[in-house]
């Protein structure tokens, strides 16, 4: 809620509480942000990936000039370390970073463009994960039933930032893809629609109660 008056103007701004006691939910807040949205292009963007310029005009022209039904374009992407993080983010600019900790490439998530249709037609992301971490895993994994534009080819930064306390206790989620990856894609597709239903029926009673 701290950020809701600092967006331009244009810019909903849909905050996803967890429930006390209950840890907050990626794949959730993913499927609310999908659900709100009014463009019938969605990007799925993590908010510690600084993407070049022009970052999104590239995409929509190539899922729109292509007929591409989605599209990963983060080939290379540079980790920052904290010095060179908090550089970019006191002076809004990744230009005069001369050290980068590590180069990692053909990263599974944390940037994603898919037709909101496609992205409500697969299930959206599964609540099952907890926090986040391979919930991007399995989303590719029925992702790539559609119309994926085959190859990554743009360039990102990654800014750093702590690890979670959960994630230090120990990886949970690595074991539970595994599990539902052993589920048919058709099943998980199916469950995903009937998740992304009752989100929407939850977005409908939270209007109401607003209003009234």
């Amino acid at each position: 809620p701290r950020l809701e008056r600092r967006w331009p103007e244009g810019v909903r701004h849909v905050f996803v509480p967890a429930a006390p006691g209950v840890a907050f939910n990626k794949s959730k807040a993913l499927n609310a942000g999908a659900r709100a949205a009014r463009h019938p292009l969605l990007l799925l963007h993590d908010a510690d990936v600084w993407p070049p310029e022009n970052y999104v005009l590239q995409c929509a022209e190539l899922m729109d000039r292509e007929g591409w039904e989605a599209v990963r374009p983060i080939r290379f992407l540079f980790l920052l370390g904290e010095a060179e993080s908090r550089q970019v983010l006191e002076t809004a600019d990744v230009r005069s970073v001369r050290t980068v900790a590590q180069v990692q490439q053909n990263n599974p998530g944390l940037s994603a463009f898919v037709r909101k249709d496609v992205y409500l037609e697969l299930g959206g992301h599964d609540e099952r994960f907890t926090g986040w971490g391979w919930e991007d895993v399995e989303f590719l994994d029925r992702l790539k039933t559609r119309r994926l534009y085959p190859g990554a080819f743009l360039p990102a930064v990654h800014l750093w930032h702590a690890v979670p306390p959960a994630r230090r206790a120990g990886d949970c989620n690595r074991s539970r893809l595994d599990a539902i990856l052993r589920e048919p894609r058709e099943e998980r597709m199916a469950a995903g629609r009937r998740q992304l239903a009752e989100g929407a029926a939850h977005d409908r009673d939270g209007l109401r109660a607003g209003r009234r």
